[in-house]
């Protein structure tokens, strides 16, 4: 065999291997308290193909990771005073546009607020107290989101 058909063959063996075999989705996680990124860190990368590549306290530093790390999803508590609501949504969808999953206190959300987040780019919301209280709520139902978000 030839070496520009072998360079062909290894070409599209590269391209078979990226559609079949799963790559890990890429999470960023936003958030002020330690405890809480913490416990979603955990929990999410309880899925193997799941993996938390950053945690920012803020939107200074979620958009500096997210220019550095190219995440495929960004997980935040737009109700958290840290985190910069709807503006840091708007700045992320005009300049790195990805899927936004808010992981806030439903009850504690004024109706407005969510309206506004979904305008500007959030694509669901996770109800942060049910996150947790419930023990597998996590695994069983914010997994299943990230994926389905990202595919």
């Amino acid at each position: 065999m030839s070496e520009s058909n072998l360079s062909i063959l290894n070409n599209c063996c590269k391209e078979y291997i990226k559609e079949k075999i799963p790559q890990q989705i890429k999470v960023l996680l936003l958030n002020s308290s330690d405890a809480e990124l913490e416990f979603l860190r955990d929990e999410i990368e309880k899925d193997k193909n799941i993996k938390v590549i950053a945690m920012a306290k803020n939107t200074h530093e979620a958009r500096n990771m997210t220019r550095l790390h190219d995440p495929d999803i960004i997980l935040m508590d737009i109700l958290d005073p840290q985190s910069g609501g709807i503006e840091f949504l708007k700045r992320i969808n005009q300049f790195y546009p990805k899927p936004v999953l808010l992981i806030s206190s439903v009850n504690k959300m004024p109706f407005q607020l969510a309206l506004s987040a979904f305008k500007v780019g959030a694509i669901d919301i996770v109800d942060k107290d049910a996150l947790f209280l419930f023990a597998n709520i996590p695994h069983d139902f914010l997994v299943p989101k990230i994926k389905i978000s990202t595919s």
